[in-house]
């Protein structure tokens, strides 16, 4: 997209190397951030009159909002607020490639996953959420489940996971027909008004965002 007048005077945009870069002041990052005006860095808008613009606060403030501390990226977080990003994040890509992705220690993802640690520093949660964040944006999922999964699957055994693509039961994942069994069953139970059901088949037909 191409900023207005307005937003160019007002610091909103400026052209860095050719590109426009958007300003981003969101609890992610210590200070503002340039960062390029794409669906890459940011959400971009579907209402009418508003296509194609991108969101005020890029794709990582968006998950940081979600911490129970979101503040700055220093200090600590509870594990259990941010085990769930981790879990979902090795489901999709594996341990060894979030791993070698993020540069975080395999003994680091594992304490999160089994959480054998009460708090961890929010700045390798930064990057483990810049990894989940790219891994939705290209709808990425392990290609070989029963290779690439059988361990991330063994060291959370201790989990509620998905039997068939390893995502916590609660959610769901696009094409995984364990999942969408698992969700009717519990619609048909009333455990799930229908209001959810059809929250949940969305989800399974497009998990992009």
């Amino acid at each position: 997209m191409i900023p207005t007048d307005y937003q160019i005077k007002y610091g909103h945009y400026k052209l860095v190397d050719g590109v426009w870069h958007k300003r981003c002041t969101g609890p992610a990052h210590e200070e503002h951030e340039w960062l390029p005006a794409n669906d890459k860095y940011f959400y971009i808008q579907q209402s009418k009159g508003r296509e194609g613009i991108p969101t005020s606060r890029c794709r990582l403030c968006h998950q940081w909002n979600k911490l129970k501390s979101p503040g700055s990226h220093h200090g600590l977080v509870e594990v259990r607020s941010v085990q769930l990003f981790y879990i979902e994040v090795v489901n999709r890509i594996g341990m060894m490639e979030l791993h070698r992705r993020s540069g975080l220690s395999l003994g680091h993802i594992n304490r999160v996953l089994n959480g054998t640690t009460k708090y961890v520093r929010k700045e390798p949660v930064r990057r483990a959420m810049l990894e989940l964040i790219s891994a939705r944006r290209r709808n990425e999922h392990s290609i070989n489940k029963d290779s690439k999964w059988r361990q991330e699957r063994r060291i959370a055994s201790n989990m509620d996971l998905c039997p068939g693509c390893g995502i916590p039961k609660n959610d769901a994942t696009r094409g995984c027909k364990t999942c969408r069994q698992r969700h009717y069953d519990r619609f048909t139970r009333k455990q799930i008004t229908k209001k959810e059901w059809n929250r949940l088949v969305t989800m399974m037909e497009d998990r992009n965002e």
